[in-house]
């Protein structure tokens, strides 16, 4: 532990990077951490690399001589001697000038319809820019050349045909990457004496190594996107030894900030804190829990300017952390632009480059009142922090799109991705510990709470392994770190056509995107709903069916026969032809093989290959998770490849395409049911259900075993009619299973007949993360029951008697549950709801009243410098109000109604939330009138009682109890004045309280059993403070306290009034 020491800076050396050790005579080897173009008007071909060597240097390249280039078309009437007419025509319709141009003859097929005799399309003049930025204003004159004057007559003489310009929509560095076989993150290599190392000078002056080189130099280590190299697979799959800081801010109301940096994960683990202006501040009392490094410094404004110093002599790579782009950083930034800091904006690699944050949405909320629907997993507004030469990732934003949360923040994540619980300070509490006059143990907690909100933002990133999913998806994909992170999946798709088509020698037209949208969709039956427990349902999916589709029916823009042109026109017979939705035809594999189909034949095989190199690396841990990252990267952009054909702002849109390939999946489920049907009619085999590329199949009579079995030879038998790599798929059997409604059932999965693997429950209420988390207990309760793990090795089978026995277990479940909720004996926990700001965060964003808006109103009330973000996920619930008030008036912040003591709305939640969900699932095996009765709750004892203000939830009851005087607290009956027992119990007075008494210390040991779960949280015996709403033992803890102060309370009373003594 370090000593503190009270300074305007400290000794950052040893979490400096060690000096390199590179002389220009051994070679060059570095993986890419950013490629970019610098857009530097004095320096026009230049291309700048950033990147880290095997070493752990960090290096930046400046890549010369490469230039960026467009293809036009030309015929076999243009030669070199034109060049001087084309140019002279080019320049004279320029508005701005543009630097030097040279051209090449060459030979490139066109990624355009098919054409007969495409030789003839085949000649391309090659234009060379000299300046990458004068590319866009050349590509517009040549769209329109066959207009301009000094470039019509090259039309009319016959040495040109089309304006249509190829390659114009790849930026220089990727030209560059693609070119030269590169990918982001990938290894490279430059050989000794082929680079010159140059001095440290502005603005390089920040990195190990500054080198220059030309492209000619530069080789590609790791395996190309469209290459399949086993080689170079094994050999340079390695993560680069990347220094990573995870950084955590805690903001305080006075303005003081506390950091908690860095963390390098890959050699070793610091955890530093800076913090300012604590004289009382013993950093001993942190050594018993907590190995970290506390440095005091005199001032807020020391206290950024340190951070600064350390971030840049530890230099990370990534830089990392949770929320790290939206808080952390822009608040430092922030408050040392305001103490006059002008230099803490400068931490790029680059040092005149300051980091720029730019807030984004992945929908805006226009486009969503204008479409009202959101295909996205969460539309929350994030911010994007350019920091050149450094790879930025926030967990937050990772975890947004990867997962479904109910709010997202750093405690839910931690506890539901790594099963770890935080301690959560409110901002008043922390406040209070942190004041002046407080105490170091006091200054400790807080200091030791920064520090458990970054360690549990690296426990994050380790068990996500967000930063190797990143990496692989750079790799494969080709596109810089940032891209893959930043960008969607037609930026990754338009970098692998690319790549596919340099390797082909293919060019690519820039498309004008029509803006219009697919006009098919999936197949989707109404299935046969039941609860069944007498027949297994076999359940087979096609193979990745929508790549599979482009592949067997060789679909492709260079496949397509152009709209209107008859087929034979082309020389081509029915056999060569294949016709999609609307006529569109295209071309067999045999008369042209398309670039779509090779490039994801390409993806299926690689993903194999690595799965092969997988099972082989059993004794690399990193290197298998690296695999395992890879693999995963290929599936995710196969998939996108058919997404990007049918997006309206795709640069490769082609509807066409997209409609016949999705109209194909329909028709080949319905095939499948077809065929299915007519082939096993003797054995009843029956389709209850399909759904995109899915086919339930219900198979009376059988074991589970037996459809297992039959399940697989009917998916090897059907697929056999189709050609290849079209295939049905074995996927799992469902017994018992329950069909709801379209893309709602839920079954026991079997995958073989040993034993079942769990339940599988999809698009019910339990799996909506804006529905009560009541509902998930009460369904899951339900499902619980309905699919038991039978293990019976004969049969397999659930009888008439099992059913019933199960549906009786079912009603009591109901009825049970109904009893506690509207007798409140559920904690509130069970109540708090999330829904997303989608559309704004003001009320008038909305066309009516909605119960989460109404709440974001109040809590802007009662603290207007509560600032509310799109997207944000907003809890709420319901509490008593009006008789008949809508929800949006009864709803409620839970962390007010937990302050105010406010009883919820039980009844509103019965009807509101729970009674349509449960009913659906009860309708299935039971009349419904039967299932309403259950949920009316007849069995419940206790009438609702508008709260009033109090401490707590118990205590208003208590407070509300407190009329009742009069009535005896067992039977009710009227009693004597001033006593609390009627005749008849009084004379068990001493008995009754001997019991209450029992009670209040069960409840008593209950609320002690949870406040030690929440002290081992905390990892202290301090007072327990922590209010985290995403945990259930703090609702519990909370309801456990007020229910044993309310009981201790009535014990007494009712001892009072009944004259007995409780010193026994």
């Amino acid at each position: 532990m370090k000593r503190k020491r009270e300074s305007t800076s400290f000794d950052v050396s040893p979490y400096a990077r060690p000096p390199s050790t590179l002389t220009p005579s051994t070679e060059l080897i570095f993986s890419i951490l950013e490629c970019e173009d610098p857009k530097d008007k004095l320096q026009d071909s230049l291309i700048r690399i950033h990147g880290v060597t095997e070493a752990g240097d960090s290096l930046i390249l400046l890549v010369r001589d490469f230039r960026q280039s467009l293809y036009y078309p030309i015929t076999q009437a243009f030669t070199a001697d034109d060049y001087v007419a084309f140019e002279a025509g080019l320049r004279q319709n320029l508005k701005q000038p543009v630097a030097a141009l040279s051209f090449e003859l060459c030979t490139r097929e066109p990624l355009d319809y098919f054409r007969k005799d495409a030789q003839k399309y085949t000649r391309f003049l090659k234009i060379i820019l000299e300046r990458p930025s004068d590319a866009s204003q050349i590509a517009i004159i040549l769209g329109k050349a066959d207009e301009l004057p000094g470039l019509l007559n090259l039309f009319q003489q016959g040495k040109l045909y089309s304006a249509q310009v190829y390659e114009t929509g790849v930026s220089f560095d990727l030209r560059f990457m693609c070119d030269l076989g590169l990918t982001g993150c990938g290894w490279v290599k430059i050989p000794a004496g082929k680079y010159s190392l140059l001095e440290p000078t502005v603005p390089y002056e920040r990195a190990s190594l500054t080198a220059e080189a030309s492209y000619r130099d530069i080789e590609a280590l790791s395996p190309s996107p469209s290459k399949h190299d086993e080689a170079k697979t094994a050999a340079w799959s390695k993560l680069p030894p990347l220094r990573c800081l995870l950084c955590s801010c805690l903001v305080l109301p006075n303005g003081t900030s506390n950091k908690s940096a860095p963390v390098t994960p890959t050699k070793k683990k610091t955890k530093l804190i800076l913090t300012y202006g604590k004289d009382a501040l013993d950093v001993g009392l942190l050594e018993s829990t907590k190995s970290a490094q506390v440095h005091i410094l005199e001032s807020e404004t020391a206290m950024i300017a340190a951070f600064r110093e350390l971030f840049l002599a530890y230099d990370p790579d990534v830089l990392s952390g949770y929320d790290v782009t939206a808080d952390a950083i822009p608040a430092i930034l922030q408050r040392g632009v305001d103490l006059g800091l002008k230099d803490v904006v400068h931490l790029s690699r680059l040092s005149h480059v300051s980091l720029k944050t730019k807030r984004r949405q992945l929908y805006s909320g226009a486009w969503l009142k204008k479409e009202r629907k959101m295909s996205a997993v969460s539309n929350r507004e994030h911010t994007e922090l350019g920091c050149t030469g450094r790879l930025v990732l926030d967990l937050r934003s990772v975890i947004e799109r990867e997962e479904r949360l109910r709010t997202y923040s750093l405690n839910e994540a931690s506890s539901v991705l790594a099963g770890r619980t935080l301690e959560k300070l409110s901002t008043t509490t922390l406040a209070r510990l942190w004041r002046d006059d407080s105490d170091a143990d006091e200054q400790c907690r807080v200091l030791g709470y920064a520090l458990l909100e970054g360690e549990a933002a690296l426990c994050l990133l380790r068990t996500q392994a967000s930063l190797i999913t990143y990496v692989e998806l750079a790799r494969v994909t080709g596109l810089n770190f940032v891209d893959v992170v930043e960008k969607g999946q037609m930026k990754r798709f338009w970098s692998c056509l690319h790549r596919f088509c340099k390797e082909l020698d293919v060019v690519v037209p820039e498309r004008n995107r029509s803006g219009d949208q697919m006009t098919q969709s999936a197949l989707n039956w109404m299935p046969e709903v039941a609860y069944d427990t007498q027949h297994p349902v076999a359940v087979l999916d096609f193979r990745s069916l929508y790549p599979s589709i482009l592949i067997a029916r060789n679909l492709c823009f260079s496949t397509e026969v152009m709209p209107g042109a008859p087929a034979a026109a082309s020389g081509l017979t029915q056999d060569d032809t294949w016709v999609g939705f609307g006529g569109a035809t295209f071309v067999n594999a045999e008369t042209k093989r398309g670039i779509v189909p090779r490039i994801l034949e390409h993806f299926l095989a690689e993903r194999g290959r690595v799965k092969k190199l997988m099972a082989q690396s059993t004794t690399d841990a990193t290197l298998h998770r690296v695999l395992d990252g890879r693999q995963k990267a290929i599936k995710v952009v196969a998939n996108a490849v058919y997404g990007a054909m049918g997006a309206r702002d795709a640069k490769v849109q082609n509807l066409a395409i997209a409609d016949a390939t999705i109209s194909e999946g329909a028709r080949l489920l319905a095939h499948a049911k077809e065929e299915i049907e007519k082939r096993y009619a003797a054995r009843q085999v029956r389709v209850v259900y399909g759904d995109t590329d899915s086919v339930f199949l219900q198979v009376p009579g059988a074991t589970v075993d037996e459809a297992i079995q039959l399940g697989k030879q009917i998916s090897e038998e059907v697929s056999q009619i189709w050609p290849e790599p079209i295939q049905l798929e074995f996927e799992k059997v469902l017994f018992p299973s329950l069909l709801q409604n379209r893309k709602r059932y839920a079954g026991l999965i079997w995958t073989k007949p040993d034993e079942p693997d769990g339940v599988d429950v999809k698009g019910i209420e339990v799996n909506r993360r804006d529905a009560v988390p009541l509902l998930d207990t009460i369904l899951g309760d339900i499902f619980k029951l309905l699919f038991p793990a039978k293990n019976n090795a004969h049969d397999q089978k659930i009888t008439a008697a099992d059913r019933q026995s199960i549906v009786t277990q079912v009603k009591q479940s109901v009825s049970a549950v109904v009893s506690q909720i509207l007798d409140g004996k559920l904690d509130v926990s069970q109540f708090v709801m999330t829904k997303g700001l989608w559309l704004g965060t003001d009320a008038s964003d909305y066309s009516g009243k909605q119960a989460h808006i109404s709440v974001i109103e109040k809590m802007r009330a009662r603290q207007p410098s509560r600032i509310f973000r799109d997207g944000e996920r907003i809890r709420y619930c319901f509490v008593q109000g009006a008789p008949k008030a809508p929800g949006y008036e009864k709803a409620e912040d839970p962390v007010y109604v937990m302050e105010k003591g406010l009883l919820l709305d039980y009844a509103y939640y019965l009807a509101h939330t729970v009674h349509n969900p449960v009913l659906r699932i009860l309708e299935l095996m039971m009349p419904v009138k039967e299932a309403e009765s259950l949920l009316k709750g007849a069995g419940s004892t206790t009438k609702q009682k508008v709260a009033v203000k109090g401490t707590g939830v118990m205590g208003a009851f208590l407070k509300a109890g407190k009329k009742q005087l009069a009535k005896c607290a067992i039977c009710g009956q009227d009693c004597p004045p001033s006593r609390k027992l009627c005749t008849t119990h009084a004379k068990d007075a001493l008995g009754i309280i001997a019991t209450k008494k029992e009670e209040a210390l069960a409840v008593a040991t209950t609320r002690d059993d949870l406040l030690k779960i929440c002290r081992a949280c905390q990892e202290s015996e301090r007072e327990v403070l922590c209010v985290n709403l995403d945990c259930q033992i703090y609702f519990g803890r909370v309801k456990a306290g007020e229910q044993a102060s309310a009981l201790k309370e009535a014990v007494v009373h009712l001892a009072e009034a009944e004259q007995v003594d409780l010193s026994w």
